[in-house]
This record gives C-alpha cells, sequence and structure tokens, in this order.
C-alpha cells in the first residue's frame, strides 16, 4: 500500500516522527437507541499496547470517515479523510495543523469504577468472556451524571489480545485491575441507571493488519519537552 498524506495536506518531509502501529481492525455496527441511528465504524488496534486507538466513523459523510485518535499519554488528532485513502493506505501521515494535546481527565477518577466479572456468555455454541466496568457512585450521582454501566462481551480465540479500551474510563479502570480478561470484543454494549440499553456495538469482523500513523516530533505532546517548549494546537 502507499503513503498517504492526511487531509491533503503538502508539506517537506520531517526529520523525526514518532509512529504508531497496529495490528488490527474492527468493522463494527453501531445502533445508538438514545438517537435512534445505526452506522458503521472502525477501530484500529494495536493487541499488544492499549493505550491509543484509531475510531473511525462513517456517519457524518458518506464519502469521508471522521477520525479520532488518541494516546492516553496526552496526544490526538480528529478529521475528516476520504474512504478511499483510508482504506488503501498503510500509513497515515498527520501535520502539526491536525494533532492536538490530550488530556485524560479520568486519571483521578480510577478509584470510581468497579470491574465486575460475570459468567461466560455463549452464543451459537460460542463461549464467550462477560464483564462490566460499573461505577461505584451512588445511584443518585450516576443518575445525575448520566453513567452507564460498560458490558464487554469478549472473543477468547486470542488471548494475547490486551482489552479494547476506547474510551479513557475503561482505560484507567484496566490499569487500577489488571485482571479483566484478555481478547477482542464480539459486542460492547451500555446499560443506564434504569437497566435499558442505551447503545450496542457489534464487532462484525476483526482483521490482522499492518497500518501505522506517524505524528511530528514537534507536536508530539507525549514527549516531556515538548509539553514545556510548545503551546498545544487544540483542534477545533
Amino acid at each position: 500500500m502507499k503513503r498517504a498524506i492526511l487531509f491533503i495536506f503538502i508539506f517537506s518531509q520531517l526529520h523525526s516522527q514518532k509512529k504508531y502501529c497496529f495490528d488490527y481492525t474492527f468493522i463494527v455496527k453501531e445502533n445508538d437507541k438514545i438517537k435512534d441511528k445505526n452506522y458503521n465504524s472502525i477501530f484500529l488496534a494495536n493487541s499488544k499496547t492499549n493505550n491509543y486507538r484509531l475510531y473511525a466513523l462513517d456517519y457524518v459523510d458518506s464519502l469521508s470517515y471522521t477520525l479520532h485518535f488518541g494516546d492516553e499519554n496526552g496526544v490526538g488528532f480528529y478529521g475528516m479523510m476520504k474512504k478511499p485513502d483510508f482504506n488503501n493506505v498503510e500509513t497515515i501521515t498527520t501535520t502539526c495543523k491536525e494533532v492536538f494535546k490530550a488530556a485524560n481527565p479520568f486519571k483521578d477518577k480510577r478509584e470510581e469504577y468497579d470491574f465486575i466479572n460475570f459468567k461466560d456468555t455463549v452464543i451459537n455454541d460460542i463461549s464467550y468472556f462477560h464483564y462490566a466496568i460499573k461505577s461505584n457512585k451512588s445511584l443518585k450521582y450516576q443518575k445525575r451524571k448520566k453513567i452507564v454501566t460498560t458490558h464487554y462481551i469478549v472473543d477468547k480465540s486470542d488471548t494475547t489480545f490486551l482489552p479494547l479500551t476506547y474510551i479513557s474510563t475503561i482505560y484507567e479502570t484496566w490499569k487500577k485491575f489488571k485482571n479483566i480478561p484478555n481478547g477482542y470484543p464480539k459486542t460492547i454494549y451500555f446499560i443506564n441507571t434504569e437497566g435499558i440499553e442505551t447503545k450496542r456495538m457489534e464487532f462484525e469482523k476483526a482483521i490482522k493488519i499492518d497500518r501505522y500513523i506517524t505524528i511530528p516530533n514537534e507536536c508530539d505532546y507525549t514527549r516531556e519537552e515538548v509539553r514545556k517548549t510548545i503551546f498545544p494546537i487544540i483542534s477545533e
């Protein structure tokens, strides 16, 4: 596959870049029951390093994906990319115009969530792990903040695959407990305080890949020297 420049920005080759590697892509069908909407999405993940991921959605523009990349260590980017470009390139190359300093406000909230391991779920004679990430705050607090419980139905076929921590809350809870079963998700769904399912994500296909994202070193906010010397460029 060829290299592509994200958002068709033309720029000089930088001397040094940070490279993120991805070895799995997931094709996902999402059902938002609150908004009564169905849409497709794609996750790019690294099975051995779960502090970063790329989330691509096509509900805004039928010709493009909306991309959300996040590294829990403090850097991310957001923008649009044409579907043919996204589907056919090996390396997505960003510039500092797309990159922003990403804050993780959930580092101080990890004690507010518990990990619950349920009895295995059997679907079509196949056994899957089932666990949930649940707030341990009062029900009144959860209702006021509209906090949901996140359920994972997890494929057991690759037990070396670290849990897909697609948002900071999940990542920080995983770091706290370290006993969440390995394996990639078959289904993720969300239950509100009334016991009603609000959203479901069906991971229809898992594909082994070899893809990359590069970020220029001068706006790699995971590096302490960058955080100290460069004012963060915030994406709108």
